[in-house]
Formats: structure tokens, sequence, C-alpha cells
């Protein structure tokens, strides 16, 4: 039976948007089971989730300026929320892990701790250490900035809400910021050469997710900022595959020449076992 063409075309353009709202999140939860199998979040950088998040909420108030479609709206939305949630899991395997080097404090640092406590809950810290930015262990520093950056651009927005160019500018940092989401965690495997803690599975769906809205973009309509977006993050996820390749590669030959040192080690020391097993029976027959 042939479905009518008004149906079907009516079926994958709203299976299209549903994936669409979804899909760049799903590679998340591979990344946070692979914190769960690991039980630590060592090597994953949470300034993926930074750049993720503010180029989201440019993206929200570029479309209260352009109104395209709002399926990228709702996706936006969804991206935040789990963005949340990967920093709530990352610090969780961060502070668990820092548990374990558990060192007993002296009488002055337990002092200074016990202060800090009772400070903390008489009153409400609304100050953020910037000296340790995006870096923090408190969960709750990361929501505090978020609010204060939602606050500072609904002001900003207000003023130049009516200025020709204010949206186009805010959707175009908004797509820039989107295309290098992968160049912080590109930079975190450079320089430890680790790719242990990270998800092949969610690169993986990087780059479907990408390739997919890219296509998306283009045949939505949708302002030329997010197609060159799209574009430029497929070319970062090939860097960042070519990383998963190059680093395994290279630990797994290290772990190959480690076992061959081993086996010669334990070859030399059997061939001198019985050279001195020889020599003591030659001495004991003289």
């Amino acid at each position: 039976m042939m479905f009518p063409y008004n149906f079907s075309y009516s079926f994958f353009t709203k299976l299209s948007d549903i994936l669409m709202i979804f899909c760049p999140s799903f590679g998340y939860i591979a990344q946070v089971n692979k914190f769960k199998e690991t039980k630590s979040s060592e090597g994953f950088s949470k300034f993926l989730c930074l750049i993720l998040l503010i180029s989201n909420i440019l993206r929200i108030y570029f479309w209260i300026g352009k109104q395209f479609t709002i399926v990228l709206l709702y996706q936006s939305i969804t991206v935040i929320i789990f963005q949340f949630y990967l920093i709530h899991v990352s610090l969780y395997y961060e502070n668990s892990n820092k548990k374990n080097e558990y060192k007993p404090l002296s009488t002055n640092e337990y002092s200074l701790k016990l202060n800090n406590n009772i400070y903390d809950n008489n009153y409400i810290n609304l100050s953020i250490d910037f000296s340790n930015f995006w870096k923090w262990k408190n969960e709750k520093e990361y929501y505090k900035f978020i609010i204060y950056f939602f606050i500072i651009l609904s002001l900003i927005t207000n003023v130049f809400y009516n200025f020709p160019y204010y949206f186009e500018y805010i959707g175009t940092i908004s797509a820039s910021l989107e295309s290098i989401i992968v160049v912080p965690q590109i930079y975190s495997n450079y320089v430890t050469k680790n790719v242990d803690n990270i998800s092949n599975i969610m690169i993986f769906m990087w780059f479907c997710g990408d390739s997919f809205k890219t296509i998306y973009y283009y045949y939505s309509n949708s302002p030329i900022q997010l197609i060159i977006c799209g574009i430029l993050q497929i070319l970062l996820d090939v860097i960042i595959i070519f990383q998963l390749y190059y680093y395994n590669d290279n630990k797994k030959n290290m772990k190959n020449n480690l076992k061959k040192m081993e086996f010669n080690f334990e070859g030399n020391n059997k061939d001198n076992d019985n050279e001195n097993n020889v020599l003591m029976k030659d001495g004991d027959e003289a």
C-alpha cells in the first residue's frame, strides 16, 4: 500500500524535527555512561559545556529577533538542560575521586573551614570566584554564572532591541562559538595525550549529528551563520576522530613494547640463571 505523498512528507518532516531537537544531546548520554564506566571524569574538558551553554543561550536571543524555525529554539533549550546534567555528573566523579585522596587537616585549616561553613550558612554568597573560572568544585558556581549571563544579556537586548544589526551579531557570535565547541577537547587531548575517558560513541554521534543538522539548516532555509557553523563543526569532528585513532594506536604500541621488554628481560634472567647453574655444577664437580 502506497502512502499519500503529503502524509509521508509530513511524517519525515516531523521525524527530522524531533531528531534535530534531541540528537545533539544523545551523544552526551554516551559520555555520561563513560564516566560511570571508568568512575572518573579526568580528561573531559568542562569548557566544552561552557561554550555550548553560551552559544545556545545566544541562539535563544537570536531566535527572538529573527523568528526562524522554532525547532532550533527547542533544540537550544534541550542542549542547555543536558549540559548542566553533564557538568553535574562530571563534578560528581571528580569530587568523589578527590575524597579518596583524603588528607587530615591541620588545626588552623580545620578552623578556617569551619568558619567558612558558618559564613556560608548565614549569608547567601552571590559572588563568583573568577580566579578559578569554570574549574569550580561547587555546582552552584556554574548556575550562578549562567544566571548572571542571562540577566546581563537580557539587559543588553532590551537596550539594543531596535538596533538593525544587533540580532545578526548575536547570531554570528552564537554560530562561531558553536562551531568551536570541540576545540577545548581537542586541546585537552593534545596536552594529555589521553583519550581513555572520551566516549567514542559521543564523538561518532557528534559527527553524524553535525552532518545531519548542516543538511537540515540548508533545506530549512536557516540563517547562513548556522550553515557555516555546521560545516566547520564537521571539519573539527574529523580532527578529534583522528586524535582518538592516533592516541589509542600509540597507547597500544607502548603496551606492546612494554610486553616485549618484559619478555626479553625474563628471557635474559632465565639465561643468566641457566649459566649460573652450569657454573655451580662445574664448580661442584671440580
